[in-house]
């Protein structure tokens, strides 16, 4: 009990009607970021800081796949999955 939610995706909008959804029973800020952006990442942190949040348990569950042959693929939309996949989870 007393436990606030951060929710942190690319799209605001998206990320404003779930906190719609889930505010009748916890409190929950909302942050826009795109994790596949090293910059946004580290500003992240500083959003968090700013507005006086904790993190006491994280839930990372973004994530990105290849749909279809890998070889239709590009490869930038492949560097885009590594960058959510890896690089957001490890930075």
């Amino acid at each position: 009990r007393g436990q606030g939610l951060t929710l942190v995706a690319r799209r605001e909008d998206r990320l404003r009607e779930l906190a719609d959804e889930l505010s009748k029973d916890v409190r929950v800020e909302v942050i826009a970021c795109d994790v596949a952006d090293a910059a946004a990442r580290a500003d992240l942190f500083g959003e968090v800081e700013r507005r006086g949040l904790t993190v006491d348990i994280l839930v990372n569950n973004a994530g990105v796949g290849t749909v279809g042959p890998v070889v239709d693929s590009t490869p930038e939309a492949e560097i885009q999955q590594v960058r959510v996949n890896v690089e957001a989870v490890i930075d």
